[in-house]
């Protein structure tokens, strides 16, 4: 219909409607004024695959007969727009069946940028890398007492080199884990439980798992062996993923060991044991000066 004829009124669109043969409109489109108690011969629609149930009823509603024209195999894709390509992969393999899409190239490319010089500590390095946007730190070789000396090395680190602390969030399954990281840290940077952190997002997020455990119901536990839970951990960091856990503990979990072999594929496993490690107070001092 060629709305640039001499029409003034509804009235008179409504009137040009009445002899018009085909109408393209979208699903949700059908709802418009102007279609309001028409009926169709037939309805088409099309990437009818690419639908949902409910907002296909409206235009069938409209027509005696139709045709869906789709392929009913392929599934939509999911487009967001927080995590760069790296982190999304993740997400993507052990839950999204690689349906998830980064929303812009910018997006995609995002990663941390860091005003001040790297590190002169190799493993820091390793964690720090801009361009490896998923790791995955394997507490194996460290002892439990100071399995929290190297989450507040790599953030004071991360702070040293230009990252605000409002742009880091530490997070973990466990309210007594975030009790302990607070200590060390103090309140530089926001540490939460998973559960607290759904919805929200940091350019930087550190997941702290589970110590090293030869407890294999400790390992099942409902809170790790979610993997709704799993997910949200996993999609809350912009720019940088950094993973902290007991490789050989968190692999009892079948859904933890795909995550494990994934950043293994992507080359993100930093191994750390004691040796890399200060003296705790030295550390605890570094965060809180007047101690």
């Amino acid at each position: 219909m060629n709305m640039q004829e001499d029409i003034h009124t509804v009235d008179e669109i409504k009137a040009k409607m009445e002899h018009v043969r085909v109408v393209g409109v979208t699903c949700l489109g059908i709802n418009h004024p102007l279609l309001v108690n028409k009926k169709f011969d037939i309805c088409i629609m099309d990437e009818a695959g690419q639908t949902t149930l409910p907002v296909s009823l409206g235009p069938l509603m409209l027509a005696s007969k139709f045709v869906l024209v789709g392929d009913h195999y392929q599934l939509p894709p999911l487009v967001q727009y927080r995590m760069c390509a790296g982190i999304m992969e993740l997400s993507n393999a052990l839950i999204y069946g690689n349906r998830l899409r980064c929303g812009s190239s910018e997006i995609a490319d995002a990663k941390l940028e860091f005003s001040c010089s790297k590190s002169t500590i190799l493993w820091q390095q390793e964690i720090l890398n801009p361009n490896r946007s998923v790791i995955f730190v394997s507490t194996d070789n460290l002892a439990a007492s100071e399995e929290q000396d190297h989450k507040a090395l790599i953030t004071k680190e991360l702070i040293r080199r230009g990252i605000a602390g409002d742009g880091i969030g530490i997070i973990t399954p466990y309210n007594s884990q975030a009790n302990i990281i607070r200590q060390v840290i103090g309140a530089s940077v926001e540490v939460q439980t998973i559960d607290k952190y759904q919805g929200r997002d940091k350019d930087c997020i550190m997941v702290s798992f589970v110590r090293s455990s030869k407890n294999l119901r400790s390992c099942n536990s409902s809170l790790l062996g979610d993997w709704h839970r799993i997910n949200v951990a996993i999609t809350r960091a912009k720019k940088k993923l950094i993973m902290v856990g007991s490789c050989e503990t968190l692999s009892r979990v079948p859904l933890l060991k795909l995550l494990i072999e994934k950043v293994n594929e992507q080359d993100g496993i930093v191994c750390i044991s004691n040796n890399d490690l200060p003296c705790l107070e030295e550390l605890k001092k570094s965060f809180h000066p007047s101690l």
